[in-house]
């Protein structure tokens, strides 16, 4: 009779619940969230963290990936975590929950943290508060999993859109401010030619490529001057050629000083170069533009 008494208490219980596995409290707000780095996180072992602790506040997290599953019928969305700097390890960790709680006030989150996958500025600094959730009964087994209850640094599409705003604005000053500089670096090599080519007619700057043409092409004008970049000499300073021609061009210097500046380097520089004279209009270089 005795036994029997127990085994009715025990179908009894059964039947009710009572063998169903509480892992975590009604409300995973009730959890207290142990603070532990994404690193030191994906290291450990399910059994080594859950035994320490029912919930974890995770810091410095990167989602390398996420992935949608559907499991007893339900879908969700599964991202794999890593910390910051992970040694390779990765966990799962289920977000389906916490996306549709989140998403009457904000549908597009789970696009946009897949979206972040490669933003440097947000990825690898969000905080993810973790709990162990069991499912299942006694008949058809258990099943465990972490799941997701919140995820803070994940920054809104406004917050996205002025970053975008933020950068091309940043990126027009810095154009802005390299077209200034480069503006005034060739107005000063201009003033610096022109006084060089005191008598000639100057082709600056602005002329540069197509000076270039002309003197690979043996073409420059007599009485005329060229500003001429990324000039090379060979054979001793006898020929050159600018960085855009195929063909070795016969020159002169002005001087024996003027020689010395220009072939003491095997590396490409800037040079005034005027036209030569009839017959043999072998051009001249007559300044090294430093």
């Amino acid at each position: 009779m005795r036994k029997f008494l127990i085994l009715t208490v025990l179908a009894g219980c059964i039947l009710t619940g009572c063998l169903s596995t509480e892992a975590v409290p009604l409300s995973p707000s009730e959890i207290e969230y142990k603070e532990i780095s994404g690193m030191e996180y994906c290291a450990s072992s399910y059994d080594a963290l859950f035994k320490a602790s029912k919930g974890y506040r995770v810091t410095d997290v990167y989602i390398e990936s996420t992935s949608t599953v559907t499991e007893d019928g339900k879908k969700e969305l599964v991202l794999r975590i890593q910390g910051v700097v992970s040694g390779g390890y990765t966990a799962r960790v289920y977000a389906g929950d916490f996306i549709a709680a989140m998403n009457e006030q904000d549908p597009d989150l789970a696009d946009r943290i897949d979206s972040l996958r490669k933003n440097k500025k947000y990825n690898g600094k969000y905080t993810f508060y973790i709990y162990s959730e069991t499912t299942g009964n006694i008949w058809d087994g258990y099943k465990t999993k972490t799941v997701v209850y919140n995820i803070e640094g994940i920054p809104s599409q406004e917050q996205l859109d002025a970053d975008i705003a933020a950068a091309e604005a940043e990126r027009l000053a810095k154009e802005e401010a390299e077209k200034k500089a480069r503006e005034e670096k060739n107005a000063a090599i201009n003033r610096k030619c022109r006084k060089l080519a005191e008598g000639y007619v100057y082709h600056g700057v602005e002329e540069d490529a197509e000076s270039s043409r002309l003197f690979d092409n043996g073409a420059l004008q007599p009485g005329h001057a060229y500003y001429i970049s990324y000039y090379r000499s060979y054979h001793g300073g006898s020929y050159g050629r600018s960085m855009l021609g195929g063909n070795l061009i016969y020159v002169h210097f002005i001087s024996q000083q003027v020689k010395g500046q220009v072939t003491e380097t095997s590396d490409f520089v800037d040079v005034l170069v005027v036209g030569g004279e009839a017959p043999s209009y072998i051009p001249v270089i007559i300044a090294l533009v430093e």
